[in-house]
């Protein structure tokens, strides 16, 4: 309702205090938006309009914070340093073991986003913390009937087995 003291606001006027174009209001007027006031129309923007399809202001715009690109952590020199480490040691003829559980906590420690490839981790290293998981994979090999196909394996599959065995060097997956 629309009181003689305070006139209804333009539909222009109604557009600049919601961030909308004349022709956004004009068509929300179509969809059922009362224009006589400003309150009025935004609270039916708010319960017809999903959140989602609105426009952000320009302030809204101009103070809404970029992400930030993801800064190394520095965990990745630490655990390629003690990798390095408990390789030279296994090359000596030196057991592992006592290494394992810090070997483990420091790849643990590198972010999902840092590694890769580009972490070229020792082969022996890795043979001894993932030797459990490897065991039990054997057995259902061992278990399984099926022939194996001995085509190469897709890119896209090979770095999936590659994230998944380093998250069993790290610890994160174990045998139950």
């Amino acid at each position: 309702m629309v009181n003689s003291k305070h006139p209804a606001p333009s539909q222009a006027a109604i557009g600049r205090a919601l961030g909308l174009s004349p022709a956004s209001v004009t068509k929300c007027k179509g969809m059922g938006m009362p224009v006589h006031s400003v309150e009025a129309a935004r609270a039916w923007r708010e319960h017809n309009i999903a959140p989602t399809m609105h426009k952000l202001s320009k302030r809204d715009a101009m103070t809404r914070q970029r992400p930030r690109p993801l800064q190394p952590s520095g965990a990745v020199p630490h655990a390629l340093a003690l990798l390095g480490i408990a390789a030279a040691a296994l090359e000596a003829g030196q057991t592992i073991a006592a290494m394992v559980p810090t070997l483990r906590a420091a790849m643990h420690a590198v972010p999902e986003h840092e590694r890769s490839n580009a972490m070229l981790l020792p082969m022996e290293v890795m043979d001894v913390l993932t030797a459990d998981v490897a065991a039990v994979m054997a057995e259902i090999d061992r278990a399984d009937e099926g022939p194996a196909t001995g085509e190469p394996m897709p890119d896209n599959e090979a770095e999936e087995m590659g994230r998944f065995w380093y998250r069993v060097a790290a610890g994160e997956i174990r045998p139950t």
